[in-house]
């Protein structure tokens, strides 16, 4: 998977393994990390997909058992098993397995070339790289292959440092020669010569911008220089000089300030005023020293100081402030993480809370590592780079670009360069391919799928494919391949391996029934072939997977394997086979292929399918009747749906195709659920048509199933049925000793004595046996009860103990027992009648108490509802002639009725006066003439008296509207009506229709009596119905046929009401105010 180039090479510690060499010589040791592999899950079983049928919730009974099946989910749950345990092996060698890198590395080939004559002594990285070589040479390099950009001859000495500003325009170099050189793109050189060996120079990082045109250089003895762009006129000066005389070792300047190492101590200088505002503890003199800051992104700088043992970290913070004493270091070297190590080349930051380090021993590998904040060790790479053996740590450089960039850092040796980045997504992949994590690189390989060069998808998908049939992992491989394979070549290719293994059953069910569509078939769309289809199916029957045929059978399209072929094989091959899913599966072949009875008939010998759903949509009538026994046993409620209809089926024929198989004979368990179906049948067929359909011979057996299978329903058949043959009902009941049965035949055809005898010798109930006497309603049969239930002492006991008075006379029982007999706690049970006599008297009395309190509460709450308030709008029109009625100034009066409606009196019509005298009296009449004479005078003048006083109350009137509506239901025999000139309001409440004279309180015998018994002054202001008030009183006049009737004076003032007037339903005069309403307080709903 890795390739040289001819400019570079890429080092990937992932490709190389743990502790491996990578590339070109390149090894990568990692630390031990645990990781966990999941295990393939296994599903036992196939969910049955039978269609519903129609008339029914499901179209399937319970699972049938298949030996086959469970044959093939053992097989099945035994590789599971095998699998669960490669994986758990797997799980333990990947425990062991080296973490996963989270360097790369990039040699640039070029500086091989440059360096292998020149050895590097210097290095810096800005823009550019930049290198100091041993023969006084600086070379200016790309950071992408290496190649030399420029070439600055400085010195004739090994330069010992080199530098440059943010723009890589200035390059600073110096040497044991005592020379300082500050080169640049175009134009000589200026160069500073010092009488003793330079060691170290930096420049301000902003040189070309000529704000700080500075530069500071040390020397071996110990001092510390700084000189502006124009040192040649002497304007440099010393800042520091080392007591000890401690050489400076390195130089590192972030914006104002400038950090110096003197071998064992660091000076931190403000670049302003050149002043040390922090400096380090000492060290041993012979120990390395070197400086690094954090980038520019980081808020407040940090500082790493790497010395031979350990890293130590000192935040800074206050860079903004313009007073240097602001300036201070925040955490000493106790609070900071440390790593033990042989000899530090070098440290960087590294991410936000970790520190790559470059470490070596002597003639040892570099080694690369990153630490934590904390001294934990994440990582380490060993670095084999070319002749390291000859060197030593102070030959290994380890730096960063001051800005942030794709490469985390650039190590430098003295023969070459090496280029760390981060790795990426693709690293990741070749990596868990190199630890055979297959399913975790494929599932990243698909999502990063456009941004893989090194390694492609069809490449993991092969390793990993021929990884799990190695292990024996058929069933996710059948997985993975309908995940990537995305051709015809490349199914059919795999379809032959796993027939190779012989485990197609693992790919059957990813083998694509669609076309495929993939850019690199020529021909757009293909699908497999029809011979793999078969082939595949084929497979499935040789190894007894029947419940995956069946799904395969309905999962897969019509066209892509041929019908009759499968269908063939099953026959010849399978005649005589058990497996209810293969013949399901052979029932769906046939259904395809267009054959539908012969699906049916199998389907049936399977006892499973959509057998109901086929006869109904595919109209297979002819076949019911001769299949009525299997269609019976397959399901009896969707049987008895289809067969109970007598005008597509004959109900003889069917009935005799369910006894067939009760005369051929067979096992017990048949024999028994096909006399219930036969039952069911005959049950339901009687329920829905009672007539005579199945003969006398068919009505006797069906009492004897009842009596076999069901015989709680065998005493309403006999209640309801009238064809039954009732002698050999009776035998039948006899024999199955269903007694009960056999007395109410006997009772049907008057043989009463019989059943009689039968509830008392052999049933021995009493009860039962007078609940029938009862029901015969024969005298001499019920003597002959009480004459043979006396002579023994239960059945006396018993009738004293349940008499009821209403039906029998206790004292008929009494005087039929024989002298002597001894009946147990017989003054007990008399006392009882007694009592029980004494109750049902109370509890009448109780009765006719409430119903006489429930009529007076009726009474008086219709009563109270009469004496309401009515409201009448302020606008309200007449019906009759459209305008207001009630205006600021009325000039006529206004009738209201409860039914809502408003009119003018004088819109609606008058009744007529009576105008009758009554018979004349004269003095020469009889006694019994006069006395007849006088009563009618007397109701022509009560009547006489009604017409004025209906005149006078307006009560005469009635609605126009409702009366129009209602003229059916109005009572015809409507009394005289008048209305008084006074106008006064009276409000009454009569019926007006047939239905609402039905009301309890007109109706009620108690709420007359009620009502008669009331004062006459009382009585004179009740609103009773016409005839309950004339039967009470006998005078009281008929009410209004339209309800409530209210009237206004012109005039608005009010008169006294006359009795049996509603003073709640008067009107009020009408307001001044046109806005508002009429002054009633009942709403209308209400009344």
């Amino acid at each position: 998977m890795m390739g040289d180039s001819a400019e570079s090479e890429v080092l990937h510690a992932a490709s190389g393994g743990s502790g491996g060499v990578v590339g070109a010589g390149l090894s990568v040791a990692a630390s031990a990390a645990s990781s966990t592999s999941s295990s393939a899950a296994f599903t036992g079983g196939l969910d049955d997909g039978t269609v519903a049928f129609e008339f029914s919730d499901d179209d399937l009974e319970d699972d049938v058992v298949d030996p086959d099946e469970d044959a093939e989910g053992e097989q099945q749950l035994a590789e599971a098993s095998t699998t669960a345990a490669e994986e758990e092996e797997e799980a333990k060698d990947e425990a062991l397995a080296a973490a996963e890198p989270r360097l790369k590395y990039r040699r640039l080939a070029t500086t091989q070339g440059i360096l292998a004559a020149r050895k590097a002594t210097c290095f810096a990285v800005y823009r550019h790289l930049i290198v100091g070589t041993a023969a006084g040479v600086v070379y200016k390099l790309d950071k992408e292959n290496g190649n030399c950009l420029h070439t600055y001859r400085c010195h004739a000495v090994p330069v010992n440092d080199v530098t440059a500003d943010e723009t890589d325009e200035y390059i600073a170099s110096c040497g044991n020669d005592g020379r300082v050189v500050l080169s640049m793109a175009e134009g000589e050189p200026m160069v500073l010569q010092y009488s003793q060996p330079v060691t170290s120079v930096a420049i301000s990082p902003d040189f070309a911008s000529r704000k700080k045109d500075m530069i500071c250089f040390g020397t071996e003895k110990g001092y510390l220089f700084v000189a502006a762009k124009g040192w040649f006129g002497n304007k440099e000066r010393e800042i520091y000089h080392s007591i000890k005389e401690l050489p400076v070792t390195s130089i590192k300047w972030r914006d104002n300030l400038v950090a110096c190492c003197f071998c064992s101590e660091v000076l931190v200088f403000d670049a302003e005023s050149w002043t040390c505002v922090y400096s380090t503890p000492p060290r041993s003199p012979g120990a390395l020293c070197h400086l690094s800051w954090d980038n520019k992104e980081v808020c407040d700088p940090c500082l790493l100081v790497s010395h031979t043992g350990c890293v130590k970290s000192y935040p800074i913070e206050g860079l903004d402030d313009p007073e240097p004493v602001d300036v201070r270091i925040l955490s000493g070297a106790d609070d900071d993480a440390a790593v033990e190590a042989t000899s530090l080349c070098g440290s960087l930051p590294f991410e936000e809370s970790s520190v790559v380090c470059l470490s070596c021993e002597s003639h040892t590998p570099p080694q690369l590592s990153i630490l934590s904040r904390t001294g934990q060790e994440v990582t380490v790479d060993i670095l084999p780079v070319q002749n390291y053996q000859q060197y030593e740590a102070s030959n290994y450089f380890i730096e960063a670009a001051p800005m942030k960039g794709g490469d985390v850092c650039y190590i430098c040796t003295p023969e070459e360069i090496i280029a760390v980045m981060h790795c990426d997504i693709e690293d990741h992949i070749c990596w868990l391919v190199k630890q055979e994590r297959f399913a975790e690189a494929l599932k990243e390989a698909e999502e990063a799928s456009d941004f893989l060069q090194i390694i492609t998808l069809e490449d993991i998908a092969e390793r990993y494919l021929t990884r799990l049939m190695q292990k024996g992992r058929f069933k996710e491989a059948g997985e993975v391949c309908a995940r990537i394979l995305k051709t015809p070549t490349d199914w059919a290719r795999w379809i032959f391996n796993f027939a190779a293994a012989d485990k197609l059953w693992a790919l059957s069910e990813h083998v694509p029934t669609k076309p495929l569509s993939d850019e690199r078939e020529p021909t757009g769309k293909q699908i497999l072939e029809q011979m793999f289809y078969e082939l595949i199916l084929n497979d499935l029957l040789r190894t007894n997977r029947h419940g995956l045929f069946l799904k395969l059978i309905r999962q897969w399209p019509l066209d892509i394997f041929s019908h009759n072929a499968i269908i063939t094989l099953i026959t010849k091959e399978h005649r005589d086979t058990t497996s209810v899913k293969l013949l399901q599966g052979l029932a769906e072949l046939h259904s395809r292929a267009g054959d539908h009875e012969k699906a049916v008939a199998v389907y049936l010998r399977a006892q499973r399918g959509p057998i109901f759903r086929h006869i109904q949509k595919y109209k297979l009538y002819d076949m019911v009747v001769p299949q009525a026994c299997n269609l019976m046993r397959f399901n009896r409620k969707k049987a008895l749906a289809v067969l109970v209809h007598p005008d597509m089926f004959d109900a003889l024929a069917v009935a005799h195709a369910l006894v067939k198989p009760l005369s051929e004979g067979g096992d017990t368990a048949h024999r028994v659920q096909d006399e219930e179906n036969l039952l069911a049948y005959m049950d339901e067929l009687y329920k829905k048509f009672p007539e005579p359909n199945l003969g006398l011979d068919m009505y006797k057996l069906q009492v004897e199933l009842y009596c076999k299978h069901n015989p709680d329903a065998l005493m309403s058949f006999l209640e309801e049925s009238t064809y039954i043959p009732m002698d050999e009902a009776i035998k039948i009941c006899d024999r199955y000793k269903m007694y009960k049965e056999e007395a109410h035949v006997l009772g049907r055809i008057g043989l009463t004595k019989g059943a009689l005898r039968i509830y008392l010798d052999k049933l021995k109930d009493i009860r039962a046996a007078l609940v029938f006497v009862q029901s015969q309603n024969d005298p001499q049969l019920f003597n002959d009860f009480i004459r043979i239930a006396v002579k023994e002492v239960r059945y006396v006991s018993s009738l004293l103990d349940g008499v009821n008075v209403a039906y029998i006379d206790p004292i008929m029982i009494l005087r039929n027992i024989p002298p002597g007999m001894q009946i147990p706690k017989l003054i007990d049970k008399l006392m009882q009648i007694v009592s029980d006599y004494k109750f049902e008297l109370q509890l009448r009395k109780g009765c006719i108490v409430v119903l006489k309190s429930d009529g007076v509460k009726l009474l008086h709450s219709l009563y109270n509802t009469m004496r309401r308030g009515y409201r009448i709008e302020a606008y309200e029109r007449c019906p009759v002639c459209d305008n207001i009625v009630i205006t600021r100034h009325p000039s006529e009066d206004a009738v209201v009725f409860l039914c809502g409606h408003t009119f003018h009196r004088k819109c609606l019509k008058a009744p007529p006066a009576a105008t009758d005298d009554g018979p004349n009296i004269l003095p020469t009449d009889p006694p019994e003439i006069r006395r007849k004479k006088e009563r009618a005078a007397e109701k022509v003048r009560l009547a006489k008296t009604k017409t004025v006083f209906d005149h006078q109350s307006s009560s005469g009137y009635y609605c126009a509207v409702c009366r129009s509506q209602n003229e059916q239901e109005v009572e015809e025999d409507r009394p005289p009506q008048d209305v008084d000139e006074g106008g006064v309001v009276i409000a009454r409440k009569v019926a007006t229709t047939k239905k609402s004279s039905a009301s309890p309180a007109a109706a009620s015998p108690t709420a007359t009596a009620a009502y008669a018994a009331m004062p006459p002054d009382r009585r004179a202001s009740m609103a009773l119905p016409p005839s309950a008030a004339q039967n009470a009183a006998g005078a009281m006049p008929p009410r209004s046929a339209s309800g409530f009737v209210a009237a206004a004076r012109p005039n608005g003032d009010r008169k006294r009401l006359p009795v049996g007037a509603s003073k709640s339903a008067a009107v009020l005069p009408p307001p001044t105010d046109r806005r508002a309403s009429s002054t009633l307080t009942r709403p209308r709903e209400a009344v």
